[in-house]
């Protein structure tokens, strides 16, 4: 083994001090990413927070559109509902007029072929009268006719 040099007092603190300087340097650095780094932490936080509050605005729109449309559907299930039972009894209602006036039209068609039934047989009846007048007359004109004959032949 090389013995060993001794170093000088002087030269000894002053690579304390070099080193010392060097620390202190580093200190600095670190500090200085310290703060950088706790800078960045509280935008970190701050760009959090404003997210969050976001987040939860969202939250509530979605929800206040949820609420809405369940309460607008909700509101068209009763209107279709209501609807649908009002449209069933006006289809009962139109189905009951057309039944009345179907019964209506075939009672006035039978009543009208019981008149019709009944005229054409009073037709019958008085062009049977309108015949019988009409020979009795042929036969009076007849009558009337050899009656003159006969007054004018013997006169």
């Amino acid at each position: 083994m090389a013995p060993k040099k001794k170093v000088p007092d002087a030269q000894v603190i002053d690579d304390k001090q070099q080193a010392l300087e060097n620390i202190k340097r580093q200190c600095q650095a670190v500090e200085q990413l310290l703060l950088l780094a706790s800078e960045e932490i509280r935008c970190i936080r701050h760009e959090k927070s404003v997210l969050e509050k976001r987040i939860a605005e969202m939250v509530q729109q979605q929800e206040a559109a949820e609420n809405t449309t369940s309460e607008q559907v909700r509101a068209m299930q009763r209107s279709t509902s209501t609807l649908s039972y009002q449209l069933s009894q006006r289809i009962k209602s139109l189905e009951q007029s057309v039944a009345t006036a179907e019964n209506e039209n075939a009672s006035m068609r039978n009543e009208l072929e019981t008149i019709r039934t009944k005229k054409t047989k009073e037709l019958e009846r008085l062009n049977g009268e309108a015949a019988a007048l009409k020979k009795e007359l042929e036969e009076k004109a007849l009558n009337s006719a050899v009656l003159l004959r006969e007054v004018l032949l013997t006169k």
